[in-house]
């Protein structure tokens, strides 16, 4: 067959910089299978709406596969009519985050003939075949299809050796591109993310797991091997291991950071965890591996909002994680405003526990994407604000931008509570003047003002 997979901006108003690692993992695994594939990557070309249609490859594709996550459907919504025109005789399915969250918006809104939910490689390649021989869908695990009405088969079981599955298919990406495109180290010429495990064995009431909650994991000499790869051919000084959580086993942890070392390997990189799932013998063999910095998701000051979310785990973990990190290496950590229970103490609260680690933290609004369990606690709230689900995903975004209150406190009350926070954090965790004299409240006007100019420029609002 002949297969177009396309890849769209999750964040417009950034540069781009993460290349598609799930996609490109697709991509490999149908050209193992003997199909031509090519990768149309419009997050890092970002053509305007008006050079769209002339960046699209002119070949009689039989399938075009659509990946992304729920933040991607506004883009597919605004440009498939434009697809359909273009491939008229393909099929069309959608994969991803997206469409695993939300399988009958995305197939009725969007008019897919075909979704694969969750784990796509295996199943993109049985689709191909079945597509390609003419034979039953209904013996592809995986799938949504339409055959009159919306149609599912079973689940698929998820490979429990990410070493079988994972592969990249890295001349199908402007690999160069998104190698100098550095986010993260101040001083690294060349910068890429990579992936040594999926998925996250916690619950988080307002986080959506496409891998369920089941963590895996590839061999630590697997990793090692693509390291050396992207040290050879793009010459990386960074990696962002873009893992869900790369801490939550222990030897796996302490085996690859061994693995580094003992090979000789010097790269620095960053990562993910939780304040529960890491300690100072973890942190010690993580610096000596090149670690310098781990991002936490503490996501609130308030031990009352971290029982609401389900986070299992206490404020006083969150200060005695952060103190000992920073004995070893830089520590950051994500904050979320608005969660339902939010009010002003609870706001006061995260201002203080801010204050008192001297650490800002980058901040978001609660916001509930498909596929969570504040998603279904607060769809009514959802509907009786945007009318329809629809509308709903058209909006969403990375959390910087607000989307609905889940809080009991009016919008007014909630906004001046929560800029005052990010205000005072700020003035009393600054570094630099700049920082205290205008302060994250008028960084978080200007994101908003970048992100509508743009869509505008892309024209994909």
């Amino acid at each position: 067959m002949k297969i177009l997979l396309m890849h769209p901006p999750a964040r417009v108003r950034t540069d781009p910089y993460f290349r598609p690692i799930g996609l490109a993992s697709v991509a490999q695994h149908l050209l193992d299978a003997g199909h031509y594939v090519e990768l149309l990557d419009i997050n890092a070309i970002r053509p305007t709406s008006q050079e769209l249609p002339s960046v699209l490859p002119r070949l009689d594709f039989d399938m075009v596969g659509l990946s992304g996550l729920i933040t991607t459907y506004r883009i597919w919504y605004n440009i498939m009519s434009l697809l359909r025109e273009t491939y008229p005789k393909a099929i069309f399915v959608g994969g991803g985050g997206g469409i695993t969250s939300a399988p009958q918006e995305y197939m009725n809104n969007l008019g897919l003939d075909i979704g694969v939910i969750g784990e796509g490689e295996y199943t993109a390649v049985e689709l191909a075949a079945a597509l390609e021989n003419n034979t039953s869908l209904s013996d592809v695990a995986g799938l949504v299809y339409r055959d009159g009405e919306l149609k599912w088969t079973p689940p698929r079981p998820l490979e429990k050796d990410l070493d079988k599955i994972y592969k990249q298919a890295y001349h199908l990406l402007p690999m160069e591109q998104y190698a100098t495109t550095v986010k993260q180290h101040d001083s690294a010429k060349a910068e890429l993310g990579m992936l040594a495990t999926r998925g996250c064995p916690f619950n988080c009431n307002y986080c959506y797991h496409i891998f369920e909650q089941v963590w895996r994991c590839r061999s630590p000499e697997k990793v090692v091997d693509e390291i050396e790869l992207m040290q050879r051919n793009w010459g990386v000084e960074n990696l962002i291991m873009s893992d869900e959580l790369l801490t939550a086993n222990k030897r796996y942890l302490l085996a690859l950071c061994s693995e580094i070392v003992n090979r000789g390997v010097k790269v620095a990189w960053n990562c993910f965890s939780r304040v529960d799932t890491i300690d100072e013998e973890m942190l010690i063999a993580m610096e000596e591996a090149g670690c310098w910095l781990v991002g936490y998701g503490c996501e609130s000051g308030s031990q009352k909002i971290l029982d609401a979310m389900n986070k299992r785990t206490t404020v006083e973990k969150a200060k005695e994680t952060l103190a000992l990190t920073q004995k070893y290496m830089r520590a950051k950590s994500t904050m979320m405003y608005g969660y339902p229970g939010e009010d002003k103490e609870t706001i006061k609260e995260t201002v203080g526990f801010c204050i008192e680690q001297n650490m800002m933290g980058d901040t978001y609004f609660t916001t509930p994407y498909p596929g969570t369990k504040i998603y279904e606690d607060f769809k009514d709230r959802i509907l009786a604000k945007y009318g329809s689900l629809h509308d709903f995903f058209m909006v969403l975004d990375d959390a910087t931008e607000f989307s609905v209150n889940l809080t009991e406190m009016s919008d007014d009350q909630f906004f001046r509570y929560k800029y005052q926070a990010v205000a005072l954090t700020t003035i009393m965790t600054g570094t630099n003047l700049l920082e205290k004299s205008l302060g994250l409240v008028l960084q978080d006007l200007f994101n908003r003002y970048r992100t509508q100019m743009a869509r505008g420029i892309w024209g994909w609002r």
